[in-house]
């Protein structure tokens, strides 16, 4: 039977049943052709939205995340794209005490960050993709994040950016993190916004890589079942930012939001894409796109993005141009969050054709 993975009920029921669509890793076609079908449920007693992981997944995803292909999105401080999310990740965080750990650490670009403004801080980075040893004043371990990782020692801060949606046990996670964290130390962890594309029916809300799918009641009954309190919540675009301890505080209640209307909210915004994207160019290489592309029958479409990593590679048998090349009569930008900011640069580009948004 199956359980859910933040409060363990028995009451799930699929909000989500799409056809395969590639296990999207942010990698050009020559590194990324694996195929698996798309299922999401929700529980009715804490709202937790999740995947079904069975063995077949779970191998894929382990091969995943063990490889230079773990990132949903540009890695951190490589190119145009990963330094300007890293410059957005780093105003987030606001380092409390001495020992610092973060969980999956990819690159360790933040930590690196860190130790060159403050040397004398005690800094570790968990990732299972990543480096091992202590390199540029960081003590890397390349490992999975479980409750039987003993690291001899707590933090006074600990935080996770874009990992709690990915790992496959996340109440074995929070074991962790109540082991390793200090009494009076801070909990920093972000999430996607999921809430937000559960109510317009977003293509962007599934990926293979994501297991789970937070709600405010979801978080709110993770954070109580292992004694934190949330103390602040940030909404930056997609993401959303938890300030978390041990220190007691007054909680609004969260209540219970299902979403069964969903996949007929995405139907429609797929049908609205099989309308109007054949021929058209399509701005942003992403997971949202990837879904479409594989929910729906458009074939014949140009490419664009100004993710310098991206541009000339080969994404879905169409190679990827400059914003500057784009000479579409309609142009369609799939990333809805950045929706003004990349029109406003095509406006500045001189390009003359359509543009909207899904």
């Amino acid at each position: 039977m199956l359980e859910c993975l933040v409060c363990t009920g028995s009451d799930l029921h699929v909000i989500l049943d799409k056809p395969a669509v590639r296990v999207w890793t942010n990698a050009p076609d020559d590194k990324n052709k694996i195929l698996y079908p798309c299922m999401l449920l929700q529980c009715t007693s804490c709202g937790h939205i999740q995947q079904n992981v069975d063995p077949s997944l779970q191998e894929i995803l382990n091969n995943v995340y063990s490889s230079a292909n773990a990132q949903l999105s540009t890695v951190l401080g490589v190119g145009n794209w990963g330094t300007a999310r890293a410059e957005s990740i780093l105003k987030k965080i606001h380092v409390f005490g001495k020992k610092i750990l973060e969980i999956g650490c990819a690159n360790g670009y933040i930590l690196r960050h860190l130790h060159e403004k403050n040397p004398h801080l005690e800094l570790t980075g968990i990732e299972p993709s990543g480096e091992n040893g202590l390199i540029d004043g960081v003590h890397f371990l390349r490992a999975f994040v479980t409750s039987s990782l003993k690291l001899r020692k707590t933090f006074d801060f600990i935080f996770a950016i874009g990992v709690f949606e990915h790992v496959m046990d996340i109440r074995d996670t929070m074991r962790f993190i109540v082991d390793h964290l200090d009494q009076h130390g801070k909990l920093l962890f972000s999430v996607p916004h999921t809430e937000s594309l559960l109510e317009t029916g977003c293509p962007s809300l599934f990926s293979h890589e994501h297991i789970h799918y937070y709600t405010s009641s979801s978080l709110a009954r993770l954070m109580h079942d292992f004694g934190f309190y949330i103390h602040t919540i940030e909404i930056d675009r997609g993401s959303i930012y938890i300030h978390a301890s041990r220190i007691k505080t007054t909680e609004p209640a969260a209540p219970v939001q299902l979403y069964p209307q969903y996949q007929q909210l995405l139907d429609e915004i797929i049908a609205m894409f099989d309308s109007t994207a054949h021929h058209a160019a399509l701005h942003g290489v992403c997971n949202k796109l990837n879904n479409l592309l594989g929910w729906s029958s458009v074939k014949h479409f140009d490419l664009a993005d100004n993710d310098e990593t991206k541009v000339g590679k080969v994404f879905w048998g169409v190679p990827v141009k400059k914003p500057e090349q784009i000479t579409n009569e309609r142009l369609i930008i799939i990333p809805s969050v950045f929706f003004q900011d990349i029109k406003e640069k095509y406006i500045a580009l001189g390009y003359g054709g359509l543009l909207s948004s899904l």
